[in-house]
């Protein structure tokens, strides 16, 4: 394996995992799950499907019974979990109780996510220093591609920090109303979309080359991104204002005041991992989230939500880079979807390089690698050591002895 060390002589891209928002305040895969399994247990199944029953919509016991066979078994990671639930659910029933299971699972996942940004928004704000050098690779990279296989905000919050425009390929504007507890609209939440027509004859609108800003493309969803009109097109929202505290207002509020006024115990109508709203007539719409999680993405037996052309972005902006540094990204079976893009882009140049950045153990690589291994760099560091070489200012002796107390403090997050 090479042992150069890049810096800006080639054109550079970032590959975003897990592991680069954990010094943030996410969780990796593991926390993911155990908080994931804490939640979903047998016992709040089993009270759900109580409440569920007083609705007219429980489901039958053994059902029950094996998705929490499922939920329990040990060894499993969240996204094991969910593939285990989705394999298991009819393909051609659609009234088979696993799908709203399975999307209920989903929305979970969804739901400790945003959780994580509303009640960390202060340590997120504090951290976003020590990840500037994604600014730094923006000013010598014009744009900055970065493809994240995250649902998380940090790269939008590092681009409000450092004032760099963040483009995820969405076109035009649009914004749904907010309302309050009894139903009356109080303001309009920003947002921008992409129609369906736009995006399979012209693909997403990102930054021309050149342009200053960060290409961001997500592969596997986001808590801001969703689906609407019948799921055709795609929607982000946007910040309230220009701030960290804007774009947390932006999260809560999609989660907490926009929605459809119901003689319900809440007031409002619920969908199952979808938003559901009255527009600007009153009338009812849904707003699908994205978020990609289980073994199955991109996977051609799989209705997901995301459009598959997200994943043909990928495959095609790729072959703007030269050097690919992977970061906190673990190359899991579950993501052969990526690592088989990036390893068929090693093999097409010679030159190109994919730096793995991963502290203490690196990841292990699948088989589709064993051509370019002379193409592949190893870097033993967290993400925000490694970006640090980036950063247009170095860090004080107390950003650094700062960060040695956030760092302890996210031990016990």
């Amino acid at each position: 394996m090479k042992t150069k060390k890049y810096r800006y002589e080639v054109t550079t891209g970032l590959l975003l995992g897990a592991g680069a928002s954990f010094e943030i305040g996410m969780p990796l895969v593991g926390g993911l799950t155990a908080e994931f399994t804490g939640f979903v247990t047998p016992q709040r199944l089993k009270a759900l499907n109580s409440a569920w029953r007083l609705q007219g919509r429980g489901i039958d016991d053994a059902v029950l019974d094996r998705v929490s066979a499922i939920v329990t078994a040990p060894g499993k990671t969240y996204e094991q979990i969910l593939a285990d639930v989705e394999s298991s659910k009819s393909r051609t029933n659609r009234t088979d109780p696993l799908h709203g299971l399975h999307s209920m699972l989903e929305e979970i996942v969804y739901g400790i996510l945003w959780s994580r940004h509303v009640r960390y928004s202060q340590r997120i704000s504090s951290y976003l220093r020590y990840l500037d050098g994604i600014a730094g690779l923006a000013m010598a990279n014009r744009p900055l591609w970065i493809f994240s296989l995250n649902h998380d905000l940090i790269v939008e919050c590092i681009g409000i920090a450092c004032g760099l425009p963040i483009s995820v390929g969405l076109c035009d504007a649009y914004s749904i109303p907010m309302r309050d507890r009894g139903g009356s609209v109080t303001g309009q939440l920003p947002m921008e979309f992409i129609s369906a027509e736009r995006l399979a004859s012209h693909g997403l609108c990102f930054f021309a080359d050149g342009t200053l800003g960060v290409n961001l493309l997500k592969l596997h969803g986001a808590l801001d991104l969703f689906t609407f009109h019948d799921g055709r097109d795609v929607a982000r929202f946007l910040p309230l204002q220009n701030t960290i505290d804007g774009l947390i207002g932006s999260l809560r509020a999609m989660h907490e005041d926009v929605f459809y006024p119901a003689a319900t115990p809440t007031g409002r109508f619920h969908a199952t991992n979808e938003v559901a709203y009255a527009d600007a007539t009153g009338e009812m719409q849904f707003m699908r989230r994205t978020v990609l999680a289980g073994a199955m993405k991109y996977d051609p037996r799989r209705l997901q939500v995301l459009p598959a052309s997200f994943l043909d972005e990928f495959r095609t902006n790729i072959e703007r880079i030269e050097r690919i540094a992977s970061i906190g990204f673990s190359f899991n079976p579950s993501d052969i979807h990526v690592t088989r893009i990036i390893s068929a882009w090693l093999r097409r140049d010679k030159s190109r390089i994919l730096e793995i950045v991963c502290p203490r153990n690196p990841p292990s690589l699948p088989l589709d690698f064993s051509g370019v291994l002379d193409q592949i760099v190893r870097v033993d560091m967290s993400a925000t050591s490694y970006l640090e070489q980036y950063s247009a200012k170095p860090l004080s002796a107390l950003e650094r002895a700062k960060k040695v107390i956030l760092d302890a403090r996210r031990g016990t997050a």
